[in-house]
Parts: structure tokens; sequence; C-alpha cells
């Protein structure tokens, strides 16, 4: 007799190892104060998502007597970055009101100088909307939030080609 695999155990589990992950980079950028944005960095980051997320639907389809559909794969890979997404901005969000200010507020007065730049010549009300918009974004709930978004987008992208891959609907 053969037994149903659940694919959102794997997207929970993965989930909470993305999210895990997250939190440490976050951390230890702050605590060895490097920067996150060199391309290094960022490929190595992606290439851990790819992994993190890749994995938990190779996992789900050795698990499954080998069968795959890419939908399952959508949905693991979504599930892994709505867990891991969310763990990650609620952190992100605590580090950024609490820990760590300074960097949005480093972050804002940037953004304000970069309005100020670029609205050189337009109305007054044209340039407090422009500098209201970048300090909303500049706030740790919209980074979260942003955050949340783009790591969904992540791993929902690996599920459609880690789908595509292992698929196999017997």
């Amino acid at each position: 007799m053969e037994t149903k695999v659940s694919f959102q155990k794997y997207g929970i589990n993965y989930g909470i190892i993305y999210g895990a992950y997250s939190i440490v980079v976050l951390l230890l950028s702050y605590f060895l104060d490097f920067s996150t944005e060199s391309w290094i960095f960022g490929l190595v980051n992606f290439i851990v998502t790819v992994g993190i997320a890749g994995y938990a639907v190779y996992e789900f389809r050795q698990n499954n007597a080998l069968v795959l559909s890419v939908g399952q794969a959508v949905k693991i890979g979504l599930i892994v970055g709505v867990i891991g997404g969310l763990l990650y901005a609620v952190y992100m969000y605590i580090h950024y009101s609490m820990i760590d200010t300074a960097f949005i507020e480093n972050m804002r007065e940037e953004a304000l100088r970069s309005v100020e730049e670029q609205t050189k010549g337009k109305s007054k009300e044209e340039t407090e909307m422009a500098k209201k918009g970048a300090s909303f974004v500049a706030s740790p709930f919209a980074f979260a939030t942003i955050t949340l978004f783009s790591v969904m987008i992540k791993t929902v992208l690996v599920g459609v080609v880690a789908g595509l891959v292992f698929r196999n609907d017997r």
C-alpha cells in the first residue's frame, strides 16, 4: 500500500531553515560589520536560496516514490518563501526597529537627499510627496514587507524550475 507524502511538511521545514539562515546572515553582517551589498554576497545568497528551496522539492520527490508535479513543486517553493520570508521579515522588523536603528536612519537620510536632488525646480507639493514616499520606503515595516515579497517570488521561481527539472508524473 502506497502512502501519500505531504508536500506542506517539506515547505514548512525548509521554510524554517531558510528563515533561520537569513536571520543568521543578518546578525553576522551586523556583528561583523560587513556589507551585504557586494555581488559576491548576492551570488552566495542566491545559491543558498536556490539550494534550500530546490532541495525541499528534490527531497519531497525522493520520498514520494519519485513522483512530482510542477504544481507540487511550486506549492513547496511558495510555502518555503512564505514561512522563511515571514520569519525573516519579522526578525528584520525587530532588528531595524530596536537593534540597528542607525541603518534605517542612514537609509532614510540618503533617500531624502536623493529626492531633494531629483526634485530641484519642482513644486513644493511634489517635493513633499516624494519625501513622504521615500520616508515610508525607508522604514522597517516597508523594508520587511518588500523583503517578504521578494523572498516569496524567488522561492516560487525556484519551485517552478525545480518542478520542471524533477517532474515525474508517473
